[in-house]
């Protein structure tokens, strides 16, 4: 359960369960949308499911309003529900500017469409007014997230060339507003708004009841992921989740496991001047041209001071388990020169992909077709920019990937940028780049 006596409880739900919001921003389709090469037909498949999705959001919103013991409430819910079905009124103006007829009724539910309308309104119909906002309110959230997350990742020029910059827009609206074209329920000001609500109905609550909020509030997010898994894309490959686009293929993920341990604040300091001992040496070096080979090096996850068993337990908790393989305490995998080598002595043919946190983790890094570290890494980044590598977050470089492919294009193996090392901020955005669906 959250933590009732520090932030507001809205806040709470969000960051504890941010993670299933990276794992929808990491769907195939919001990356392809992202780079502009979604195809139109999946986009307007999406378009009829959403058209649902928001005739079911209002007729919840109806339901709710019935049973809210408060005016406040009352008014907040009577308009979501007004502002479903004028959103919805608007949809013929996306169909018409994507060049697509609007046939209203035309395309059946799809079973993840179903189900998040179930949920709705089953939430609805339980009488409890913050139940239905818990419900609700991941939709707005999710919404105004995954529109900022894409507008931040493009430059001005590959916004307005994106196909669907009108969604993208509409998404980062920062004020409710009523045009001839469209009007946006899922904005910055309409998230505030619920999460008031969601802050007001349960002051006072009992534990039991504030869990109860939670669940609906994390199966909201849960089904918007579902929802965004469920807009089959055909006729383009995409580049995540990665394990789809290697099936049959040998590839292996290569990860120093320590850097997702809790460690003391004694070993954390010791760690930080090691580090930075070791920059600063290398740092003194006169920058090369890098010229990156071939190699496709493989490995298991390897970890300095974890021994076997913490590891698998680490792993089934993830859900890894039989998907990635791992070779347990190495008790020497220290510097930089035995880190290289136990990364080339478990090399294979195919992909490897690396996860580091340390500048001993460079040399491993810059050999791996895939490599990725944690943007809060300064001392890594620092010697790695004095030796000409760049650093791309991890989304943005997803994006960028899905850009260079055209309809029907191989992307088996992946084809390594040179010298480039992808940045992440949270762990579920590799679990999503790699395993996302499974």
């Amino acid at each position: 359960m959250v933590d009732s006596q520090s932030e507001s409880f809205s806040k709470q739900l969000w960051e504890k369960h941010k993670k299933q919001a990276i794992l929808s921003q990491y769907t195939p389709f919001i990356i392809s949308l992202a780079a502009g090469n979604l195809p139109v037909h999946t986009f307007e498949a999406y378009l009829y499911q959403d058209i649902h999705y928001l005739t079911a959001y209002a007729q919840a919103a109806y339901i709710a309003e019935e049973y809210a013991a408060d005016a406040e409430s009352k008014e907040k819910l009577q308009k979501l529900g007004d502002y479903s079905i004028l959103y919805i009124q608007t949809c013929s103006s996306f169909f018409e500017e994507l060049g697509l007829k609007y046939k209203p009724g035309s395309v059946p539910k799809n079973e993840a469409t179903i189900k998040y309308i179930d949920f709705l309104l089953k939430a609805a119909r339980t009488k409890i007014t913050v139940y239905t906002f818990a419900a609700m309110t991941p939709c707005n959230k999710i919404y105004t997230y995954l529109g900022w997350e894409v507008k931040n990742a493009l430059s001005a020029e590959q916004l307005e060339n994106n196909k669907y910059k009108r969604w993208i827009e509409e998404n980062t609206s920062k004020a409710m507003k009523l045009q001839k074209r469209y009007f946006q329920i899922f904005n910055q000001k309409s998230v505030k708004s619920m999460e008031y609500f969601i802050d007001k109905l349960s002051v006072g609550l009992p534990e039991e009841e504030l869990d109860k909020i939670e669940e609906y509030y994390k199966k909201g997010l849960e089904h918007e992921t579902q929802f965004f898994l469920a807009q089959e894309i055909v006729g383009q490959e995409v580049v995540v989740p990665l394990w789809k686009q290697l099936q049959g293929l040998k590839w292996s993920l290569v990860s120093d496991f320590d850097l997702c341990l809790t460690k003391s604040s004694c070993d954390l300091e010791i760690l930080k001047v090691h580090e930075k001992l070791i920059a600063n040496e290398l740092l003194r070096a006169i920058p090369p041209v890098w010229q990156k080979d071939n190699l496709n090096a493989s490995a298991h996850v390897i970890s300095a001071c974890q021994n076997d068993d913490d590891i698998k337990s680490a792993l089934i908790e993830e859900g890894l388990i039989g998907k990635v393989s791992h070779a347990g305490n190495k008790g020497s995998v220290e510097s930089s020169i035995d880190k290289l080598e136990a990364f080339i002595e478990n090399r294979g043919k195919k992909l490897s992909l690396y996860i580091g946190d340390s500048v001993r983790d460079l040399l491993c890094l810059l050999k791996s077709d895939i490599p990725i570290v944690h943007e809060s890494n300064e001392q890594l980044i620092k010697v790695g920019k004095h030796f000409l590598v760049s650093f791309s977050p991890l989304f943005k470089g997803l994006i960028d990937k899905q850009r260079e492919y055209i309809d029907q294009a191989s992307l088996s193996p992946w084809n390594p940028n040179p010298c480039v090392i992808y940045t992440y901020t949270y762990w579920a955005e590799i679990l999503a780049f790699i395993l996302l669906g499974t």
